[in-house]
């Protein structure tokens, strides 16, 4: 991270914990390492890799924790670099959410160290009556 970046997080007008600092800096790594040199490519094999590689890093342990300030530093880094990666950090606390809410303890032991390390991808289903937005 560089000086300036250093004292973005100073200047926010809010306390950030230091935990999410680190975590945002080693998601920066990740970023310039795996994700923006697939910046472009919006493969399926893209996405794999992208979901890994955050898994790999322990970036998507904060979907899984419903540690939502820690999701929101998370997104605005990745989403920066790729739309997919985000799309994919996304999926995985939307997909597991649920389970990590009101899942049964087999359940959360099944699904939960494969989103967490990116081997599995979450998803939802959503059917929306007439084509509009009634969820």
């Amino acid at each position: 991270m560089s000086a300036s970046q250093d004292r973005h997080w100073e200047a926010l007008p809010i306390e950030v914990d230091p935990a999410h600092v680190e975590l945002v800096i080693r998601a920066r790594e990740v970023i310039r390492t795996e994700i923006e040199p697939r910046a472009h490519d919006e493969s399926d094999d893209a996405a794999r890799q992208m979901t890994r590689a955050l898994g790999a890093a322990g970036l998507l342990s904060p979907g899984a924790d419903l540690d939502v300030p820690a999701v929101c530093f998370l997104r605005d880094a990745v989403a920066a670099s790729s739309g997919l990666a985000d799309s994919m950090l996304a999926l995985q606390g939307l997909g597991y959410g649920p389970i990590a809410l009101a899942g049964t303890p087999e359940q959360k032991a099944r699904y939960g160290p494969g989103v967490r390390s990116g081997e599995r991808i979450a998803a939802f289903a959503l059917t929306e009556p007439d084509a509009g937005s009634d969820v």
